[in-house]
């Protein structure tokens, strides 16, 4: 069956989606690593990943690139959508955080999860300067995304 490019595109993404998940529902709570490689990242990298115009979703067990620059700064994201310029990392376009289902009763951790993307968007907005960023939320097998948008450039 002859399919244009980007029907290709999305007909691979769903193939490698189907193949990840398992064929019968399973009784038990898979863990945040499991979750985000089987459940998670084919889906969020069919509609983030871009590689023409340099822009990948990757899991991350590192400082954002706002840390980075601020030496104190030691906060680490579960994931970001970041565009990268030749070999280096430039721009980060969203964050996000996951937890397994076994936690979406726990509201702490929820709300915990929830500060901490709400404060890398912030501090990416103030560093790029952009008008709006892109925060995400997992839990289990569901998926927030927030907004967050710069309304006015002073008080």
């Amino acid at each position: 069956m002859a399919l244009q490019a980007k029907e290709k595109r999305m007909a691979k993404a769903l193939a490698n989606l189907v193949s990840k998940l398992p064929s019968i529902a399973l009784d038990k709570d898979v863990n945040e690593t499991e979750l985000c490689s089987r459940f998670v990242e084919p889906f969020l990298a069919g509609l983030f990943n871009d590689l023409a115009k340099g822009i990948y979703l990757h899991w991350t067990n590192e400082r954002t690139l706002e840390a980075k620059a601020n030496k104190n700064a030691q906060s680490r994201p579960d994931l970001c959508v970041t565009k990268c310029c030749g070999v280096n990392w430039t721009t980060s376009l969203a964050y996000g955080e996951a937890k397994p289902a076994a936690y979406s009763s726990d509201n702490y951790l929820v709300c915990r999860d929830i500060i901490k993307v709400t404060i890398f968007c912030k501090e990416a907005l103030d560093k790029q300067l952009f008008e709006g960023i892109l925060g995400i939320q997992v839990i289990g097998r569901m998926i927030v995304f927030y907004l967050l948008t710069l309304l006015s450039q002073r008080i």
